[in-house]
Order: C-alpha cells, then structure tokens, then sequence
C-alpha cells in the first residue's frame, strides 16, 4: 500500500520474459541514479529519472487519442480496464470506483504523464498474471511474441512518462519554482512510478525515484504547501470562490493567479512522504520525508526529536474533503460514513510508517555514539516513549482489533482495515525491539515481543481466511518481521509458505522468501539476531534485495 540516496549508478531492468524465444524482443530500461543526497541534482551531466529504450513494437494496432492526448491501443484499453478493476482492489480497500486510485485515472484523463504511468503499470500488471497462469498451466495460452508485445508497449509507457518526469526535474528554476507545473500530475506519476519500481523493478530504481521525488517536493512544494495550510483558510468549498472541483484539482497557475496546491496533491504529498518513510527500513529513501517535514516547518534533528503523533495534521485537515469534492453530488452517502469510520484507522496508519522512518533515523544514531552508553539510552528511551504514545493515542484501534476473530465480518471495510494497520504497529514494536535486542546475546523474546508477534498472526491468519493471498500483499512486512524473531517453528513455517504463495506476485516476494531463510539459518548458527540494516547496506547493489 502502498507504501519511499545513492552514488550515481545505472540499472538495468531484465524485461526479458519467462520462457521467450524471441530473444529479439528483450528490453533494458536504463535508469540513471541522482546524488546520494537527495537535495541536489548528480555532478554528471544526468537527469533523473533518464531511460534510453530500445523496443520493438511490432504492428501495434491502429491507435487512438484519448482525452489526454495519450494514443491508446488495443492493448492500453485492455490495461485500463485492468488498472479500474482487479489492480485497484489490490493495493486500495475502499470501493474502487471512488477510491484514490481512481481519483488519479481522473487526472489522467487530462495528463499525458500519469496516463502514460497508469498504463505501463497496469499493462505490466496483466502481463505479470498471465506469465503467471502460463506458469501454472491456467488461464488462455499466450505465445512468446504476445507476451513480449503487451511487455514492450508497457516499457514502451514507462520510458516516456520517465522522460517526461527528467523534463520536470531538469528544469533550471533559478531562484523561483517553476510556476507552470502540473503538480496533481507530476505527484501522481510519482506515486505510480514508486509503486512499478516496487512491483516490476529494482531497490535501486526505487532508490533513484525517491531522490527525484525528494527535489521535487523541494522545488515545487514548498511555496505553495506552507500559505495554503498555514495562511486563512476559506470555507469549506475552497474559499475565494473556488467551486469544489477547483479546490480539490489544480492545473498550472494562470498570469497574474496564485499558485497553490489542491486537496489531491496534498493527500499525494503525505502518500509519497509515507512510502518514503517505509523504504527506510530497508535502507533507501528519507529524502522525501525530511523535505516534507522541513516544507511543514518541522526541523530534523536526530530521531528523539522526531514527534509524529501530529506531523501530518495540516496535511490530512486540509484533504479531508477531497472525495466528496471530486465526486460532488455522485458521492454516495454509504462512502462518507465510511470515510469518516476508517479516518483513525489511517490515521494511525500514517504514524505507524513514520515510526519506521525514526527507527531508522534511531539505527543511525546508535551506530553515530557508538562508545556513549549514556547517550544511546537516551536515545532509545526517547524512541521508545514514542511508540508508546502512539499506542496510548490510538488505544481504541488496538482494542477493537484485539477483539476480531475469524468470524468477524471480514467483508466490513472497518474490519479489514483492523487486519491491514494494525499488524504494522506490531512490526514496529518488533523492529525497535530488534534494536535493543541486538545488544544482547540470545534470541531470547521477551514479553513485549510475544505479544506483538501474537498480535500480527492473529489478524493475519483472520486476513487470509477471508481473503486469501491478496491480503498477505498489505501485511507483508508485519510478516517478514514475525519470520524474523519468532521462535514458533509452526508460525515461521506458515509465514514462509504465505511467501512463496505471494511469489505469483511478482520476484520481491520471491525474494523476500531466500532472504528469510538464509537470514534465519545464519541467526541460528551465531545464537544472536544479524543487523539486517547492514545486510540491505552491504548488498546494496544486489538485485535481489527488495522492498515492502
């Protein structure tokens, strides 16, 4: 859910498909990293997000224009359909046909780059499930050259919505953003692009789109995020006579108007700072958050001083009203009720992933006073007292998935969205807890330990009686920390199979999967938990580390 500062470097994509004959219609995407800081473009003459391609597109059908001047074929219809349907219930558990992901198919109806990025990750999406049932002997059979022309007209859709991102981000702005960015655009195809790194690409690839991501939240963020919610706020229709389509859509400022940033990129802002947050637990990203946490007036010191019990208050209250002011008067009664239901839910949600992003920022801070035990303790008392709070604050959700069962209604969004956050929550006590426990011999669990791994299996057992594999996508990094520290032999095991299941999901999982069990076997070997952080540093280039 979706869910994010490297030395320049290249990598390639191996589109190559499973069992292809026509060698001919491979494909390399080649993306060029940016600087390992994440607020200044590479000293080489390169631009993020930079791709050269080299596909063969064979006698595509006759295409035709849609509404954002995107030449659509057989193909990208078929993709579309792909990406309002099964794709979107995937990653989103409100009802497609109103949830964010369909919001950004309405801004990609006017914009050439997300409509370029809907279709390649879709497109990429059916391709991934066909290879899949070909794999398994289901679904119709497709030959090499079907797979490899659905596989290259998505490729096809990645490299241009990359080359148009490297256009954004290239532009010299000189003391001024510039003013004539589609930021609801731009934002969305950043949002997506994240989201095929993640499913279809690589770690690094993530890694260099975060750092993109970061100097554009720098450069075309701040002059608009800081008056729009820190300045006079209108009425709730938007205010100076805006109509509630104007307040929650933006388009470039017009002469002589005031640029200022719509309801839906303000959601997308707090989306991509979030998955940002979330990658740090694997070593990449931080550059987003902290850009965001600086446009919002918060300064970052070292993890202690962190509090993200409120970080994103200006963000959420502005955005409050966003699908009520895109649907308007088609917005159904049933959806605002669950809105409003599931609002501290997410609102945990959002905490819960800044809480990865702290411990992270927390390892590094340990690691920096190495030698001060003083110090290190009050390091980690500090990081500690914040999780807490964040528990004591959100009491109620924990309570209420404390008292889910398998025979709770798992078709209430309410319910399963109990199933889908609260399990992080866990995995954060577990991931800080892993931090302490470093320190010491054994891999003795303690209470606190127990209890958090209790309460991921509990909702996730529930979650995938009801729902299958599907639900496994949203709890997977509660899961790789219960294969991690449990010393359950049935509960590992399960969690191990729920992987190589996931696998028909895309090679992360897959992964994911050689990563445990090589893990796992090396910490029973030593008798102590192995620093994955420094496993994830060392291999930092292998393209077989992956991301939740």
């Amino acid at each position: 859910m979706l869910p994010i500062f490297a030395e320049d470097s290249e990598t390639t994509l191996d589109m190559e498909a499973a069992g292809c004959e026509d060698r001919n219609a491979d494909a390399d995407a080649r993306l060029h990293g940016m600087g390992s800081s994440g607020a200044t473009p590479p000293s080489r003459k390169t631009t993020p997000f930079q791709v050269t391609l080299d596909v063969p597109l064979f006698q595509l059908p006759a295409p035709k224009v849609g509404t954002s001047s995107v030449e659509l074929t057989t193909h990208d219809h078929e993709a579309i359909r792909e990406y309002r349907t099964s794709f979107s219930k995937l990653y989103h558990t409100k009802n497609p046909r109103y949830s964010l992901f369909s919001v950004m198919l309405t801004v990609a109806e006017r914009s050439r780059i997300a409509m370029h990025m809907i279709l390649a990750l879709a497109g990429s999406e059916i391709d991934r499930k066909q290879e899949s049932q070909s794999r398994n002997g289901e679904g119709e059979h497709q030959n090499a050259r079907q797979i490899s022309r659905r596989k290259s007209r998505a490729l096809h859709h990645y490299s241009v919505a990359l080359r148009l991102m490297a256009d954004v981000v290239g532009q010299d702005h000189g003391v001024e953003p510039c003013r004539d960015v589609d930021l609801d655009s731009i934002l969305t195809a950043l949002y997506l692009m994240l989201l095929y790194e993640q499913m279809f690409g690589s770690r690094q690839g993530l890694s260099n789109h975060l750092a993109g991501a970061a100097i554009i939240v720098q450069h075309h963020c701040a002059h608009l995020v800081r008056p729009r919610l820190h300045g006079p706020r209108g009425s709730e229709d938007g205010g100076e006579g805006q109509s509630q389509q104007q307040h929650a859509f933006s388009r470039t400022a017009l002469p002589g108007s005031e640029p200022h940033i719509s309801q839906y990129s303000a959601r997308l802002l707090a989306r991509l700072a979030l998955s940002d947050a979330a990658a740090t637990s694997y070593g990449i990203g931080g550059g987003v958050i902290e850009a965001l946490y600086n446009v919002l007036g918060l300064h970052l010191g070292d993890s202690a001083s962190l509090k993200p019990l409120d970080t994103f208050n200006s963000l959420d209250g502005y955005a409050v009203t966003l699908y009520r002011n895109v649907w308007g008067e088609s917005y159904p009664p049933a959806e605002l009720v669950d809105d409003v239901e599931n609002r501290p839910v997410f609102a945990f949600y959002g905490v819960v992933l800044q809480l990865r992003f702290i411990i992270s920022q927390l390892s590094k801070t340990l690691l920096h006073l190495t030698g001060d035990a003083v110090a290190q303790m009050k390091a980690l008392s500090s990081v500690h007292a914040t999780i807490q709070a964040t528990g004591a604050r959100f009491a109620d959700v924990l309570a209420a998935s404390a008292k889910l069962s398998l025979s709770s209604d798992g078709s209430h969004r309410l319910v399963m969205n109990l199933r889908l956050v609260v399990p992080h929550y866990h995995a954060v006590v577990l991931e800080f807890q892993r931090l302490t426990a470093a320190r010491q011999p054994g891999l003795g669990l303690d209470e606190t330990q127990r209890a958090a791994l209790q309460g991921i299996m509990n909702l996730a057992v529930q979650a995938f009686r009801h729902e299958g594999d599907e639900a496994m996508l949203r709890v997977a990094q509660p899961l790789f920390m219960v294969a991690l520290e449990t010393d359950d032999v049935l509960h590992r095991e399960w969690v191990l199979e729920r992987f190589e299941a996931l696998g028909r999901f895309g090679g992360r999982f897959e992964r994911a999967r050689t990563f445990l069990l090589k893990t796992i076997e090396r910490q029973q070997v030593l008798g102590s938990r192995v620093d994955i952080r420094e496993q994830f540093r060392l291999e930092d280039k292998n393209p077989a580390i992956f991301v939740f």
